[in-house]
């Protein structure tokens, strides 16, 4: 059971910033802070987080153009995932080859070469995948991708991982009081804040030891 609901965020944000009521703070404000640390902050901190890793599922189809737009949820894909195309007619599987050389792709699947079959490469680029050879029937593609997580609503809401809880906690106590101009208050929780952001970098090395963590600067 996760530790880090919004409720307890919530309560450590009052405490740390010394506005434990409503009329110093109002709880919509208060979630707006939050939220806009979880979400928009967070990920350029501490990169790889809030995300989460899923099995996404991409439908395709003869004469659709090999081409397909991936939602914008989508952070970015798992190279070291497995990719699999199963055709919906036999359920017969084949892995894909996910390719990351734009040129290379395309050298080897000229724009000009209709060819249809079972699918065996794919290239995302920008916000797309391309399939080839273009898909001869219907198939469904599942592959591994890190999405963004969305905002917190209820005070039930939880974390995937509890050691989010007290970098966001901080992290918005420190936006607030910022704000507000109480800048050596802010500068205060600085040393703490960083410990919690060193802790959420080791985590996210841990968890993906393919993945250099970004740094903040």
């Amino acid at each position: 059971m996760s530790l880090w609901t919004l409720a307890a965020i919530k309560s450590k944000v009052r405490k740390l910033t010394g506005r434990p009521d409503t009329g110093q703070l109002s709880d919509a404000d208060l979630l707006v802070y939050i939220n806009s640390f979880f979400l928009n902050s967070l990920p350029q901190v501490a990169p790889g987080t809030p995300l989460t890793q899923t099995q996404f599922t991409l439908s395709i189809a003869s004469g659709d153009g090999g081409a397909y737009g991936l939602p914008t949820t989508i952070q970015r894909l798992v190279p070291s995932g497995l990719w699999v195309a199963t055709r919906d007619s036999d359920d017969v599987d084949l892995g894909l080859t996910l390719m990351t050389d734009y040129n290379l792709f395309w050298s080897r699947w000229p724009e000009s070469d209709d060819t249809t079959g079972f699918p065996e490469d794919v290239l995302k680029y920008n916000n797309t995948i391309y399939v080839r050879p273009l898909p001869d029937e219907d198939y469904t593609i599942k592959f591994p991708a890190i999405v963004a997580n969305v905002a917190l609503s209820d005070d039930t809401d939880t974390l995937d991982d509890d050691v989010w809880g007290p970098l966001i906690a901080f992290g918005a106590a420190m936006e607030i009081l910022t704000d507000s101009g109480d800048h050596d208050e802010a500068a205060a929780l600085l040393g703490v804040y960083e410990f919690h952001r060193t802790n959420v970098l080791r985590r996210d090395i841990l968890s993906d030891p393919g993945r250099r963590s970004i740094p903040a600067f």
